[in-house]
């Protein structure tokens, strides 16, 4: 199984065991779920994805992974998948539960890291319990696609420390042709760090656009 970035470069190619599953159910979201073990760390950033029987399966979330002995690394990772509706509207769903997991904090970077950091005492997220879910449409409009998404996760670390994030997402592709695309998105975050004494909410928003040429 080939797994790519969002750029579509390989970041990993490897088989998977036998418990590997794909779920689909009639007017629900697909999604696979992977497992596979690795005698290193390797960590699947959120947007990678597989293609498989014909559909694409995209990361949502960060991968599950547990150690094993000294050498290896077992990974249990799913991709949601979405569907779509008569008129091209599409929706994209995803739950995920997980149990002592451990997350980086400098991915959140700039004052999102800051505030992670000063309620834990520079420990970061450490080892978490929690779920996260999300919620996205892809509407046809004017020649393109509108996207929305919104997502929550809530979860807690072995501190004690409880950690909320919300996301709200707006964007527009537009294709000029079957290889090229223009595109403009807007995103706002905020962390809720909370460690019973201590208080923090970090936020931030961005806004991007681009153009898009696939070889």
């Amino acid at each position: 199984m080939v797994i790519y970035n969002q750029a579509g470069d390989v970041l990993l190619d490897i088989p998977v065991d036998d418990d590997s599953y794909r779920y689909r159910a009639i007017a629900q979201a697909k999604k696979v779920e992977l497992r596979y073990s690795l005698v290193e760390h390797v960590e699947l950033p959120t947007g990678a994805y597989i293609e498989y029987q014909g559909e694409r399966y995209t990361l949502w979330y960060p991968s599950d992974f547990k150690k094993e002995g000294t050498r290896v690394f077992d990974y249990t990772v799913t991709f949601g998948g979405n569907y779509t509706f008569d008129g091209g509207v599409k929706v994209l769903a995803f739950t995920q539960f997980f149990g002592d997991q451990e997350l980086k904090a400098w991915p959140r970077a700039g004052v999102g890291y800051d505030g992670i950091m000063a309620v834990t005492e520079n420990k970061g997220y450490g080892f978490v319990d929690g779920y996260g879910v999300s919620l996205g449409v892809n509407v046809p409009a004017m020649g393109g696609v509108a996207k929305a998404q919104g997502a929550y996760r809530d979860m807690d670390n072995k501190d004690n420390v409880d950690f909320k994030r919300v996301i709200a997402a707006l964007g527009y592709d537009y294709a000029l042709s079957k290889r090229t695309a223009v595109y403009a998105m807007t995103g706002w975050s905020q962390e809720k760090v909370e460690n019973g004494t201590t208080e923090a909410k970090p936020n931030g928003y961005e806004f991007t656009t681009g153009i898009v040429h696939r070889f």
